[in-house]
């Protein structure tokens, strides 16, 4: 029984990482690398303002249970299923950061979509936290749907209800939980961000007195907003809401001779039946993986064409571009035929997608007549945001800008504070192990570098800012660190203790490893662990706010850890 049991998970995770496999391209040499597109067929005048494109920042719980869906078999065939520990901390910094750098809180901002990670209320209310504190004028603001913001890992609704409570547990911040005190199923399933929950929760915070609650259709111009039409497609019956529901944006950007570049913000998250994974992955009974394929109902692209047909007679010139989430060789084929018919239109200047997290730029050439941009990932290397612009020698152009450590003045993003080229300090949760069963024993290592990489910015820097509690928080969490090491470090091979010998590992190889005896003592301190990254993490936060800098110190932290694991995924 146990051993069909650990086969049908295997099945699971494999088919996961499957999925997830084609999602992020890590080879550069496959890229069409552009840093500067200029649009030659553009017609118009300048752009008033330049328009900021964002996309896969993908915020994580960090606090979530362990999770099937992260063990290192899924992150050795999809190297973003589980990030440096530093990246679940500091990403929102380094998001915040690039935004400031780029004055998006003058210009026009785009995002492309996977905001979130696992589909997490408390990682939209991360995401939009962090626009308010990097002052996003929300009147210039529109984002694009993509399938990490409400598909459990950015693949799937949940086949069974079994599985989205697994979903909701993953969007907890407590775990262990006492018996006693354990949410109900209705309680965890109300944790995850559905599409419906999704749409609502964005046009809530565009401050939109849309009633979509009663409503299952609605179309809205607006006046004085970056969005000039809203159209949202609710299905309120039981379900459809989670993924047949969509929402369409109409943007204009305005040019210097008071005329505008149309915009159509689509919804490549939009499916005719459940996305799944297995069911998904094998295309059976028209179920798609969100992950690998783009959907857009019959429905949704017919509303599509209207309204270009609406923009083609209100003026016969008036250019366009598309904005979507997935690149176009993920839609689905009748439908990319569709919208490359579309794309092959005069007016029709490129689609702009995300997705890939490396970006690249497709030109228009006679073969296809179409140019895609691909925007990449401003979380995962080579950290990426574009731009739309105009300068001196061209009135529309598309800026690719990579954020490094060089961009950042600070004092605390020196050299010396860059641990890439020691492993354990970044990806050390790779030592735990291939089995299936890791799910465990990769949290217990995420928990412990958490903890590290809070200890050690401690150390770094100026402990006089930090309080008498936060000074005892630090000795508590020494304390945890050592009970734990003894037992953890003695299941690590003598080859792999050589190569890591940085890691402290006890001397003494004729130590024998219990390991009930230490998964027990790892579980029992799980909690204990998770409250006191929660408290560092707090006394983190208290203390940016008598010395901002800290904020570079996390903002080089993000980039040298995805770094390091974009390098050591590429030269084994």
């Amino acid at each position: 029984m146990k051993t069909k049991f650990n086969l049908t998970i295997l099945i699971f995770v494999l088919i996961f990482t499957a999925c997830s496999n084609k999602e992020i391209n890590t080879n550069f040499k496959n890229r069409h690398v552009k840093s500067n597109y200029s649009f030659k067929n553009y017609k118009g005048d300048k752009l008033k303002l330049n328009v900021l494109l964002v996309a896969d920042n993908q915020f994580n719980n960090i606090f979530q249970d362990p999770s099937i869906m992260r063990n290192n078999i899924a992150d050795k065939l999809s190297n973003v299923s589980i990030r440096p520990p530093q990246l679940d901390i500091y990403s929102n910094e380094l998001f915040k950061f690039a935004l400031k750098k780029n004055n998006a809180d003058k210009n026009y901002m785009i995002h492309l979509g996977d905001a979130l990670n696992i589909a997490c209320e408390n990682e939209w209310i991360t995401f939009t936290d962090t626009l308010t504190k990097a002052n996003i004028d929300k009147n210039k603001f529109v984002m694009a749907p993509g399938n990490h913001d409400f598909y459990w890992f950015g693949t799937t609704a949940g086949f069974t209800e079994s599985i989205k409570v697994q979903w909701g547990k993953s969007c907890s911040d407590v775990y262990p939980i006492k018996e006693e005190e354990k949410p109900t199923n209705k309680e965890y399933l109300s944790k995850r961000m559905t599409k419906g929950k999704f749409i609502k929760s964005y046009l809530q915070f565009l401050n939109l007195n849309l009633d979509i609650n009663i409503s299952d259709n609605i179309d809205e111009n607006l006046s004085n907003r970056f969005i000039k039409r809203i159209y949202v497609k609710r299905f309120l019956k039981k379900e459809e809401d989670d993924y047949k529901s969509f929402i369409l944006q109409l943007i204009e950007i305005p040019t210097k001779d008071n005329k505008v570049i149309k915009g159509i913000i689509i919804d490549t998250a939009n499916y005719n039946k459940k996305p799944l994974n297995l069911f998904g992955l094998l295309s059976i009974n028209d179920h798609e993986n969100a992950g690998l394929t783009a959907g857009i109902t019959q429905e949704q692209f017919n509303t599509i064409k209207t309204w270009i047909k609406d923009i083609n007679q209100t003026d016969q010139n008036q250019q366009y571009i598309i904005f979507g989430h997935h690149p176009l060789n993920q839609f689905q084929p009748k439908i990319k035929e569709a919208m490359k018919k579309i794309l092959k239109d005069k007016n029709a200047l490129a689609y702009i997608s995300a997705h890939t997290h490396l970006g690249y730029v497709e030109e228009e050439n006679n073969e296809t007549n179409i140019t895609e941009i691909n925007v990449g990932s401003i979380t995962d290397y080579p950290n990426e945001i574009r731009t739309l612009e105009s300068n001196d020698n061209d009135k529309l152009i598309s800026k690719s800008i990579l954020i490094t450590p060089y961009d950042v003045n600070s004092i605390y993003c020196k050299a010396k504070y860059d641990y890439s080229a020691s492993f354990p300090n970044y990806t050390s949760y790779e030592l735990a192990g291939m089995g299936i069963d890791t799910a465990h024993k990769v949290h217990e290592k995420i928990l412990d570098i958490s903890i590290k990489t809070l200890l050690r910015e401690f150390d770094n820097l100026n402990n006089s800012k930090y309080s008498n509690e936060c000074i005892q928080i630090k000795i508590d969490a020494k304390d945890i660190l050592e009970k734990k090491i003894k037992c953890n470090n003695l299941n690590i091979s003598k080859k792999d203790r050589i190569k890591y010998n940085n890691l402290n590992i006890l001397e003494e190889d004729t130590i024998k490893y219990d390991s009930k005896l230490c998964f027990n003592l790892n579980k029992k301190l799980r909690h204990n662990e998770l409250e006191i990254l929660k408290e560092l993490i707090k006394c983190r936060k208290n203390n940016i706010k008598n010395d901002s800098n800290l904020n570079n110190y996390g903002v080089c932290q993000s980039l040298w850890s995805t770094k390091a694991e974009w390098i050591n995924n590429n030269t084994k």
